[in-house]
Formats: structure tokens, sequence, C-alpha cells
């Protein structure tokens, strides 16, 4: 396996794709897209923004979101700090996220909207590890510890790239990537542990077993959250 991340193996895909199309996403009834070097340039500010607030190496951060483009960017700038991505169903109960975001010990989250916010705000108080709640759509409450998406981004102004580069170096095939919590079995959800080498090997199994061509354009649809 050449590339020991997925941050080394985003990295590279980027550097050599970089004015190509790596995204394309709709809103407000329209369609938007976004280019390899864009989608790095988002990436790393998300990852400057978590180490700017103390994600460590292996710290578990959640995102309680359907699936849409900051679900994945915030994905890949979790990993890209060392940080360890737990997808939540945003369709499960606040006392089912509750129970995730306490299990796995995450002390940040991001939520898609109001309505995913309010879940997180009923069950606040029993979240005893939670400091910050990042919202892709909806505005800064500082009262609530609450942060924009576009302010959240900002906080990272103070990490140089060296320093970003050097966090997303330190990962190893063996570091976890993402922790999946497992639906429709007996028993309260599972946790189970996904590292970057079993992403990468899933990966490259893809291409080899997979018809796949450069111009090709893949729709997503199912739940970020499943291992998917």
């Amino acid at each position: 396996m050449d590339h020991q991340s997925i941050y080394q193996l985003f990295q590279e895909i980027a550097t050599v794709n970089g004015s190509k199309l790596a995204f394309q996403y709709k809103k407000e009834g329209h369609w938007f897209d976004l280019t390899w070097s864009e989608a790095r340039e988002t990436v790393t500010r998300v990852a400057k923004a978590l180490i700017a607030l103390d994600v460590a190496k292996g710290d578990r951060v959640c995102i309680l979101s359907g699936t849409r483009l900051e679900w994945s960017l915030a994905d890949l700038g979790i990993v890209s700090c060392g940080g360890v991505t737990v997808g939540i169903y945003h369709s499960l109960l606040p006392s089912d996220c509750a129970y995730i975001i306490n299990h796995c010990d995450a002390e940040v989250i991001f939520v898609e909207d109001a309505a995913q916010l309010a879940k997180v705000e009923e069950v606040r108080a029993d979240l005893s590890n939670l400091r910050q709640v990042v919202i892709f759509d909806g505005d800064t409450d500082t009262a609530a510890g609450v942060l924009s998406w576009d302010d959240f981004q900002d906080k990272g102004a103070g990490i140089s790239d060296e320093q970003a580069a050097a966090r997303g170096e330190e990962v190893g095939l063996d570091d976890l990537a993402s922790l999946v919590y497992t639906s429709g079995t007996t028993g309260v959800p599972k946790g189970a542990m996904i590292t970057n080498g079993n992403l990468l090997f899933t990966s490259q199994s893809v291409i080899d077993s997979v018809y796949l061509m450069p111009h090709f354009k893949t729709l997503m649809f199912l739940p970020l959250a499943h291992v998917f």
C-alpha cells in the first residue's frame, strides 16, 4: 500500500487533479461545482480549526447530518488532523444521539441544521464531555457553544500549513479513522473500529474490482453515517 493514511491519499489526489471537478452539490435549486484544490482548501481549514480547538490525535468528533457536501469535507478534515469521525444517523432520537456522543467521548460535534441542533440541545445536560457544536446551516451562538460553519473554519487562522501537515503525517495505517455505530443489532449500538488501513485497502479493492473511469460521477444518497 503506497499511502499510510486517508490524509496522504487525499493530498495526492488533490494535487494531481487540482482544477478538476471533485464535488457537485445542489443548493437552493441550483448545482454548484467544487474542484479538488478548493476541496483541499476547505479540508485544511477544518483540520486547522479542530487543532485550534484542541482536538488531539485519536479524539472522536461526531457528525449528525444527512448526506451533503459538508459531511464529506468535515470527515476529511477530522481524519487529516488525526481525529476519528463518528457519524450519527440524522434520523436518530435525541436519547440515541446522546448515547453515541457519550460512548465515544466526543468533545466536538457537527450538526446539519436547527432540527439536529435541537436534538443535541435537548440532551445537552447529559453530555458532560461535549464542549463545542458546529452547525452547517445556522448562525453562531457563543452563549450556547455553537459556531457556524464559516466561523468555525476561521478558528484555525493561527495554525500554520506546516502545523496542519505535520499532524496529518503523524497518522498511520493502524490509527483509527472512524467509529461506525451499528444499527439493527440487539441491545445498544456497537462502535465498529475502522482504521486508515481498512479504508485504504477497501478503496484499492474497489478500484481493482469495479469498472471505473475518470469521467464517471458518483451520486451520493445513502446516509454517510453508514460504513459506506
